[in-house]
C-alpha cells in the first residue's frame, strides 16, 4: 500500500512517478543489487585464478556473454587482475546497449558520446584488433578518461578520439572506401527542424519559439570550433594521413560513399532514471530537483540535443548499419518522443526486431518493436521492489536489402549505476549551438563536476581512473562514510584530481603509494655513499676530458638493484636494541623501490658537476698560482650547499604544482618502475625489463667503436671528405670545429653531452632548441663571418680562443701583475682581446636570453606564480601526487633559513679572511646570492617545463667585471657565488621532485640530498686534486702529446671568461673602450621577443603552437657553444624529433613504455663501457693509430680566411 506521507521525495517529483506507474519506494530502497565486470577475451581461463584472488566467486550473466556478477561490497579495484586489464568494470546495462549493436570484427564504430570509456573499452574487445573505433566528446577533460582507460588496459591501438559537439561531428573513418547511405536529411535540413521542435509544448508554440531563437542559432552554428584529435593508435585510420585529409568534411553528395557500419548514442539527458542520482538530492536538498530534473523547459531544451545527437547518427551510419540510442531518463519525451520525432524526419528509417534481445530480461516498449528493461529480473543496477522500464527498439532503411537485415536504429534506455550513469553522460554543451537548446542545464552543479552559465570555467575532477565505476564505488562509499551531506548547496567535489594533467606524467608515474615502506635504512646509507662517491671520482674524472663522459646516477641507479637484493639476503634481520627508545636492524626486509630512490637521490648528487672547481683548475693550472686544498674545499662546499637555501623558498612554486613536471625526473620514474614492478610479458612483445636489458646491451658493446676502435664516429664530418683543401667547406661542415653542416655523432656521449637525453625533451622544447641553433649557427653566424664585422675573417669561424688582432693566440700570461692583477701598460702593448665569430655572438646570445627568461615568466606564467602565493589556492592546484604527499611531515622552512643563514655568514667569514687569494669583498658576496634568488624561480619554470635552464654565468661575470675590473680570481668566486648556488638550487627542487613522483617523505630526501652534497663536493675536489697532481700538463694544449683526451674543453672556456670579464673587464671589451659593444642590443631584443610572441598569442588565442615558442630555450639554444660543437647540437635535435615528434605522435602505446627506459639504457651501457675502456686500454696508453681515429678530419676549419694571416698549419690567403 501506498504511503506517500512518509517518502522524503518531494511532491512534484511523486506526482511524477505516479504519472508514470512507478513505486517511490524505489528511491530509498538499499541498495544489493550486484555489480558487474567484463572479462576480457583470452582470458576465460583466468577465472578461478581471479576469484581467488578477489575471494569472491564471479557468476556468469548468463543473458549477457563476457559479463559476470559478483556481491555490491566486493572491492577490485586494487588486484592484480583488474590493474592489469584481465576484467574491467562496466554495468550490465551498458554492456546490453553495445552488445545490442551487433558489433563485428572488422566494423568502424563511432561512439557520438564516447565518455568516460567503459563501452569504449568492451567495443575494442569486441572487434578484435580489426575494423576501427572513433570516440568523440564534447568535454576535452571527460574524454581524457577514455584516453586512459584505453592506454591503460592496452586497447588503444585502432582508437580515435575527437573532442567535438557529437550533433554536429562529421568527420567519417579516413581509411573506409566501402559504400555509404548517410540518411536522406541533410545537416541543414536536420538543424532547420531540430530549432522548431520540444516535446513539452504544441507545435504552434514550438515553431515561436524555435522562431524567436532561429537567427542566433544560425549565428552560432558557423562558429563552432572543429573536432581536435587527442588521441589515435596505430591502427586508427589515422596514421599515414595528412591533418588536412584527418579533419576534412566532406560535401553531403560526397558523403553517400562513406559511413560507420555501427553508431552508439549515450545522450545527455535528466538523470531521473537514476535511482542513486535522485537520493542525493536528499543531501543536496529537494529545491534543487525541480530545476535539475522536473524543468519542463529543460527537458524540452535535452530533446532537441537528443534529436540532434540521434539525427547526426544517423547522417554518418553506413547501409545495413546499426545505431543505438540510450538515455538513463523515465520520461517518454526523451525516449519514445525522440525516436518517434526521429521517425517523421527520416522517412527512409524503419523500425527492427533486435536479435540478440531475444533472451534478455525485458519487456516491450511504448511503440512497438521497442523494449524496456526490468530491473528486477535483469539485476541492473537500479534494483527496486516494482519494475521499471527501460528502452529499446530498432530501425532499418526501407529498401533495403534482404540479403542482410539492417538495423539502423536502436532506440534504447539502459537503467546505469550512478557511479557510471553521472560520469557517461554529455556534459553540458560548450560549442555555441549546444549552449543555445541547453541554456538551463549549464548553471547545476553535479557533484561530479561543475560549470559556469557562460562556460568559461569547466573543472572535472574525474578525469582518469577514477571513472571505472568500480573505484568509483569504493570512494563514493568513503565520501559517505566521512559524513559529508550537507544540503545548504551544491557539495564540493569529494574526490581527488586523479593524475596528473602533464600527459607524460600520466603515463609514466604510478598513483599509489606505500606508507610501509621502509626507507632510511642500513641498505640505503651503504649504498648510497659509495653510490655518491664512485659517480662522484668518474664524472670529475672524465670532465677534464676533450669529449666529456657524463655519467649519470642511472648507472647507480641499475648497478645497486642487484647488490641491493643481495644484501636483503644476506644480511642478518635481527632487531638491535630492541624494546629501547632507539632499535634499528641491518635487514628490515625486501629491498624496496623508496630505498632505492633515497639510493639514486645520493648517486645524483655525485652525478652533477661541482663548478667551483673550475675556479681551482684555473688559478692552479692556467694561471700557475698557489690554493691550498683547505680553501679550496671551503669555497667548494659553500657554493655547493648555499643552494638549499633558495630551494627552500621556491618548493611551493617549483615542486607542488603539477605543472612544473621536470622531464628528465620521468627516464629515472620509467627505469623505477621497470626495475621493481613485476610485469606480465605481452603476447608477442617484450616487457620492460626485458627491453632495458636489450637496449643496455646493445649499447653497452656499440661503445667499444666510437670510444675506442672508431673514434670518428663521434662525429662524421661528410664535407671534409668531399673537399679536403677547401677552408670554407670545413668551416661550414666540420662538426667540432665548424658549423657542423651535415655532420652526426653516431656516439650517444656526443648527442647527450651537453643538452641531456634528447628522449627526455619534450617535442616542443626541441623544436625551439632546433630553430634557436639553425638561426645563429646558419644564418646569424655566416652572414656575420663573410661580412667581415669584427675582422670576423682574421680569426676562426667557431672557437673558444682569445686571440689578437693579428690572429694570434693571445698571452694571458704576459699582461698580469706580480699581484694576480691587469698590468694595463701589458695589456696596451699587447692589444685588445678578439674573439671567433661564434664565440662573440655566444656572449650576445647569453645576453639575450637572460632577458628573455626574466620577460617570458612574467608573462606567461607571473599570474600563476602570485596566485601560487596564495595558499588557498595552492590547495585546490594540487595534484594525485602532492596530496598523497600531505600525509608525510614536510621540511620546516627553518631548516632551509638555517643553512642560508650560515652558509652565507662562512662566506663572507671566507673571502674576507683569505681576500688576498679570493679577491671578493663581502658587498661582492651579498650581491651574488640577491642574484641568485632572484633568478632562480624564473630558470627554474623554464627548466622544469622544457628539460633547459637558461645559464646565470655570463650576467654574473657581466656585473662584477664592470663594478670590480681587473680582479680575475674575484670574478670567478662571484660566478660560482651567484650561478652555482642557483644552479645547485634547480638540481635540489629536480630531485625533490623525483622524490614527490616516487613518495618519498620529504625529510628523508632534504637529508639524502645534504649529505650527498657534502659527500660529492669533497670528493670531486680530491679527483680533481690527484689529477692535477699526476698529469703532465694536463689542460695545456699546446705541450700535450698529440691526441691526449685531457684537453679540458669546459675548464678553458671558464678560463677565457676569467680573463674576459674579470682581468680585462667588460668595458675593455663591450663597453667604451672595447670592439663588441654592439653585441649590448641583444638585452633589448632579448626583453622585447617573449612581448612579441605573448601578443602574437593574445591575438591569435586558437594558435595553440605560438604559445609555446619559449624564446628564453630559442634565443639560449647555443649557450653552451662552446664548449659543445655543432655535432653535440645536429645530432641531439635529430634524435629528439624522432622521439618526442615521430615516436610521441605515431608510436604512442611505444613511446610510453619504451622511450624512458631507452634513454636509461643507452646512458647506463655507455657509461659502464666509457669506465671499463679507460680502465683496461686508456690508463696503459692503449691507442689504435689509423685514419679512423681522426675524430673529426676537418684539419683546415679552424684557418683564418683573411688576407696576410698567417697561422700554423694553415695555408696563407693572399
Amino acid at each position: 500500500m501506498e504511503e506517500p506521507s512518509t517518502s522524503p521525495l518531494p511532491a512534484a517529483f511523486l506526482d511524477f512517478l505516479k504519472e508514470n506507474g512507478l513505486d517511490p519506494s524505489i528511491y530509498s530502497a538499499t541498495d544489493s543489487t550486484p555489480r558487474y565486470v567484463r572479462l576480457k577475451p583470452g582470458y576465460e581461463a583466468d577465472v578461478e585464478e581471479i576469484e581467488d584472488e578477489i575471494k569472491c566467486k564471479l557468476e556468469k550473466v548468463s543473458w549477457l556473454p563476457g559479463f559476470y556478477s559478483l556481491p555490491p561490497d566486493v572491492q577490485i579495484a586494487g588486484s592484480h587482475a583488474y590493474k592489469t586489464g584481465k576484467i574491467y568494470g562496466i554495468d550490465a546495462a551498458s554492456g546490453a546497449a553495445v552488445t545490442a549493436l551487433d558489433i563485428l570484427p572488422g566494423n568502424h564504430v563511432l561512439d557520438l558520446c564516447a565518455a568516460p570509456g567503459a563501452k569504449l573499452c568492451m567495443i575494442v574487445d569486441l572487434l578484435d584488433g580489426l575494423g576501427s573505433v572513433t570516440g568523440v566528446d564534447v568535454s576535452q577533460h571527460r574524454l581524457a578518461a577514455c584516453r586512459t582507460m584505453l592506454q591503460k588496459y592496452a586497447l588503444g591501438d585502432i582508437c580515435r578520439l575527437f573532442v567535438a559537439d557529437g550533433a554536429t561531428f562529421s568527420l567519417i573513418p579516413v581509411n573506409v572506401t566501402s559504400e555509404s547511405r548517410l540518411g536522406e536529411s541533410t545537416l541543414e535540413d536536420s538543424v532547420d527542424r531540430l530549432k522548431e521542435w520540444t516535446s513539452r509544448k504544441s507545435w504552434k508554440e514550438r515553431k515561436k519559439t524555435a522562431k524567436a531563437k532561429q537567427n542566433v542559432a544560425a549565428e552560432l552554428v558557423q562558429r563552432r570550433q572543429d573536432p581536435e584529435l587527442i588521441f589515435y593508435g596505430l591502427n586508427s585510420g589515422v596514421v599515414g594521413f595528412t591533418k588536412s585529409e584527418i579533419y576534412q568534411s566532406p560535401p553531403e553528395n560526397e558523403l553517400l560513399s562513406y559511413g560507420y557500419d555501427r553508431v552508439l548514442v549515450d545522450a545527455e539527458c535528466t538523470h531521473d532514471g537514476s535511482i542513486k542520482h535522485i537520493q542525493k538530492f536528499e543531501s543536496w536538498g529537494w529545491t534543487s530537483l525541480q530545476r535539475r530534473v522536473l524543468d519542463a523547459e529543460r527537458t524540452d531544451n535535452l530533446s532537441v540535443l537528443q534529436l540532434r545527437l540521434l539525427t547526426n547518427g544517423f547522417r554518418l551510419l553506413k547501409s545495413g548499419g546499426i545505431l543505438v540510442y540510450s538515455t538513463c531518463s523515465l520520461t517518454v519525451a526523451q525516449n519514445e518522443d525522440v525516436v518517434e520525432q526521429f521517425l517523421k524526419d527520416n522517412a527512409s528509417a524503419e523500425l527492427q526486431e533486435i536479435e540478440a534481445a531475444r533472451n534478455w530480461p525485458c519487456k516491450s516498449g511504448g511503440i512497438p518493436k521497442t523494449l524496456r528493461f526490468d530491473p528486477l529480473t535483469s539485476q541492473t543496477r537500479l534494483a527496486g521492489p516494482l519494475p521499471l522500464s527501460n528502452y529499446l527498439t530498432t530501425i532499418s532503411p526501407i529498401g533495403a536489402g534482404t540479403e542482410a537485415p539492417s538495423p539502423v536504429v536502436n532506440a534504447f534506455c539502459p537503467f546505469l549505476p550512478l557511479e557510471l550513469l553521472v560520469l557517461i553522460k554529455t556534459t553540458p554543451p560548450t560549442n555555441p549551438l549546444s549552449t543555445l537548446i541547453s541554456d538551463t542545464s549549464l548553471s547545476f552543479n553535479l557533484d561530479f563536476g561543475s560549470w559556469s552559465l557562460d562556460g568559461r570555467e569547466e573543472k572535472m575532477a574525474d578525469d582518469h581512473e577514477i571513472l571505472d565505476p568500480l573505484i568509483q564505488e569504493k570512494q563514493i562509499t568513503q565520501w559517505r562514510a566521512s559524513g559529508s551531506t550537507s544540503a545548504s548547496s551544491s557539495p564540493e567535489d569529494p574526490y581527488p584530481v586523479e593524475n596528473s594533467p602533464v600527459e607524460q606524467v600520466a603515463l609514466t608515474v604510478p598513483v599509489t603509494d606505500d606508507t610501509s615502506l621502509p626507507t632510511f635504512t642500513f641498505r640505503t646509507w651503504i649504498l648510497g655513499i659509495i653510490a655518491c662517491a664512485l659517480l662522484s671520482f668518474l664524472n670529475q674524472f672524465f670532465y677534464y676530458r676533450k669529449e666529456p663522459l657524463s655519467v649519470t646516477s642511472i648507472s647507480a641507479q641499475i648497478a645497486v638493484v642487484p647488490i641491493g637484493h643481495l644484501l636483503a639476503s644476506a644480511l642478518t634481520n635481527r632487531v638491535f636494541f630492541e624494546g629501547k627508545k632507539w632499535k634499528f636492524t641491518l635487514n628490515p626486509g625486501p629491498f624496496n623501490q623508496k630505498e632505492h630512490v633515497l639510493i639514486t637521490i645520493f648517486a645524483n648528487s655525485g652525478a652533477s658537476t661541482v663548478y667551483a672547481i673550475h675556479v681551482v683548475s684555473a688559478i692552479k693550472i692556467f694561471y700557475k698560482k698557489e690554493l691550498t686544498f683547505f680553501l679550496a674545499l671551503l669555497v667548494v662546499l659553500t657554493t655547493q650547499v648555499l643552494g638549499f637555501g633558495w630551494a627552500g623558498i621556491f618548493r611551493r612554486y617549483l615542486v607542488e604544482p603539477a605543472a612544473m613536471w621536470w622531464p628528465q625526473n620521468l627516464v629515472q620514474v620509467s627505469l623505477f618502475r621497470a626495475l621493481h614492478e613485476k610485469e606480465e610479458r605481452p603476447k608477442g612483445k617484450l616487457s620492460r625489463n626485458q627491453f632495458f636489458v636489450i637496449a643496455f646491451t646493445c649499447s653497452l658493446a656499440y661503445y667499444v667503436f666510437p670510444g675506442y676502435l672508431f673514434p670518428m664516429l663521434t662525429s662524421m664530418s661528410w664535407l671534409c671528405w668531399v673537399f679536403p683543401t677547401s677552408i670554407i667547406a670545413q668551416q661550414l661542415g666540420s662538426g667540432l670545429r665548424g658549423l657542423g653542416i651535415g655532420a652526426f655523432g653516431f656516439d650517444w656521449s656526443t648527442i647527450s653531452a651537453y643538452l641531456g637525453s634528447p628522449l627526455a625533451s619534450p617535442w616542443f622544447a626541441t623544436a625551439n632548441i632546433a630553430a634557436g641553433f639553425a638561426i645563429v649557427t646558419y644564418l646569424v653566424t655566416p652572414l656575420a663571418y663573410w661580412l667581415d664585422l669584427f675582422n670576423a675573417k682574421t680569426f676562426p669561424i667557431f672557437s673558444d680562443g682569445l686571440f689578437t688582432s693579428a690572429g694570434q693566440n693571445y698571452n694571458i700570461s704576459a699582461i698580469i701583475d706580480p699581484h694576480f692583477r691587469l698590468d694595463v701598460d701589458a695589456y696596451n702593448r699587447e692589444g685588445p682581446l678578439r674573439f671567433s665569430t661564434f664565440f662573440a655572438l655566444y656572449y650576445g646570445v647569453n645576453f639575450a636570453c637572460l632577458a628573455a627568461t626574466v620577460v617570458h615568466v612574467l608573462l606567461f606564467h607571473g599570474r600563476e606564480i602570485w596566485r601560487l602565493s596564495r595558499s588557498a589556492l595552492q590547495e585546490k592546484l594540487m595534484d594525485v601526487h602532492t596530496k598523497l604527499m600531505r600525509k608525510y611531515d614536510q621540511v620546516p622552512e627553518s631548516w632551509f633559513m638555517c643553512i642560508l643563514v650560515v652558509n652565507i655568514s662562512a662566506t663572507i667569514f671566507i673571502c674576507e679572511y683569505y681576500n688576498n687569494q679570493l679577491q671578493l669583498p663581502w658587498w661582492g658576496v651579498l650581491l651574488a646570492c640577491g642574484l641568485a634568488v632572484f633568478f632562480t624561480l624564473p630558470v627554474g619554470v623554464i627548466a622544469a617545463l622544457t628539460n633547459q635552464a637558461p645559464s646565470l654565468n655570463v650576467i654574473t661575470e657581466f656585473i662584477i667585471g664592470y663594478l670590480y675590473p681587473g680582479y680575475p680570481v674575484a670574478n670567478m668566486c662571484f660566478k660560482v657565488y651567484g650561478y652555482i648556488s642557483m644552479k645547485q638550487a634547480i638540481t635540489f627542487l629536480q630531485d625533490f621532485k623525483l622524490g614527490h613522483y616516487m613518495k618519498i617523505p620529504p625529510r628523508e630526501m632534504f637529508i639524502a640530498q645534504v649529505v650527498g652534497t657534502v659527500v660529492s663536493a669533497v670528493t670531486h675536489l680530491g679527483t680533481a686534486w690527484w689529477l692535477m697532481a699526476t698529469i703532465p700538463n694536463i689542460c695545456d694544449r699546446a705541450t700535450l702529446p698529440a691526441g691526449s683526451p685531457w684537453t679540458c674543453p669546459g675548464d678553458h672556456v671558464f678560463y677565457d671568461a676569467s680573463v674576459i670579464w674579470g682581468l680585462v673587464g667588460p668595458r675593455r671589451i663591450f663597453g667604451d673602450q672595447g670592439k663588441y659593444g654592439s653585441l649590448n642590443w641583444f638585452f633589448l631584443a632579448g626583453a622585447v621577443s617573449p612581448l612579441l610572441v605573448w601578443l602574437a598569442h593574445k591575438a591569435f588565442p586558437d594558435k595553440n603552437w605560438i604559445k609555446l615558442i619559449t624564446m628564453p630555450v630559442l634565443l639560449g639554444a647555443v649557450v653552451n657553444m662552446p664548449p659543445a660543437t655543432a655535432v653535440n647540437y645536429t645530432s641531439w635535435i635529430v634524435i629528439g624529433f624522432a622521439s618526442g615528434f615521430v615516436a610521441y605522435r605515431h608510436y604512442r602505446g611505444w613511446w610510453s613504455r619504451h622511450n624512458y627506459l631507452l634513454s636509461g639504457a643507452l646512458d647506463a651501457g655507455l657509461a659502464f663501457m666509457g669506465v671499463f675502456l679507460y680502465l683496461c686500454l686508456g690508463m696503459q696508453h692503449i691507442s689504435l693509430q689509423w685514419w679512423g681515429g681522426d675524430s673529426d678530419a676537418c684539419p683546415l676549419a679552424s684557418c683564418p680566411t683573411a688576407p696576410g694571416i698567417v697561422v700554423k698549419d694553415c695555408p696563407v690567403h693572399y
